[in-house]
């Protein structure tokens, strides 16, 4: 993913990332469903990111294409449920990956400091749960205890495909919108304290 404040990214990255993340998940997914139809039976899991639940500074196009891929699952669930059919939508953390550290190295100051305030996650870890989740039958597919906390944050209308993770949902959501809440109020005051640093040294130069 490539990161920048909304006003100084290129336009072309919005392109380049609905491309990518979204496009880049129906092709293949077009070319498998009339075989999993015929046999009424398969699952598909699309590989989202804790920024489809929760989009933070420098990630405007990254995070809009991420987003998308919900909605792009919800509704595909309703259409193929009826076939035997399930879909699930992975929210991967910050994954320790050649990429991941690549992209570190680019990340505007305020997007690192954000992401540097979160725990990163083997890679292996990461596909353990996809696989094992996924053939649990859960639509959301989340790592670590922010993971949890951000799935039981929005639900909204996502299919109830697992009574376990629907009773959760419905259990936690009010004490994970309070430290959703705190989560916030402190990335706002990081978010103001590096602009303010930001500021300050272009007015040096």
């Amino acid at each position: 993913s490539v990161a920048g404040a909304f006003d100084e990214l290129d336009i072309g990255e919005f392109e380049r990332m609905l491309k990518v993340n979204v496009l880049g998940s129906v092709y293949p997914t077009r070319a498998v469903l009339a075989g999993m139809k015929k046999k009424k039976a398969g699952r598909i899991v699309f590989v989202a990111s804790q920024v489809a639940q929760v989009a933070i500074h420098g990630y405007s196009a990254y995070g809009a294409s991420k987003w998308a891929l919900r909605g792009l699952a919800e509704a595909l669930q309703m259409e193929v449920k009826p076939f035997g059919i399930y879909v699930s939508v992975s929210y991967p953390p910050d994954t320790d990956t050649p990429g991941y550290k690549e992209e570190m190295l680019s990340k505007p100051q305020i997007t690192r400091a954000l992401s540097e305030s979160g725990d990163v996650f083997s890679a292996q870890r990461v596909a353990h749960d996809l696989v094992h989740y996924s053939n649990e039958g859960y639509f959301g597919i989340s790592t670590g205890l922010d993971g949890w906390l951000l799935k039981q944050l929005h639900p909204g209308m996502s299919p109830a495909n697992h009574l376990l993770e629907v009773i959760q949902q419905i259990v936690f959501a009010p004490l994970c919108r309070l430290i959703a809440v705190c989560y916030v109020l402190s990335w706002d005051s990081l978010v103001a304290s590096e602009v303010k640093k930001e500021v300050e040294s272009k007015k040096k130069k």
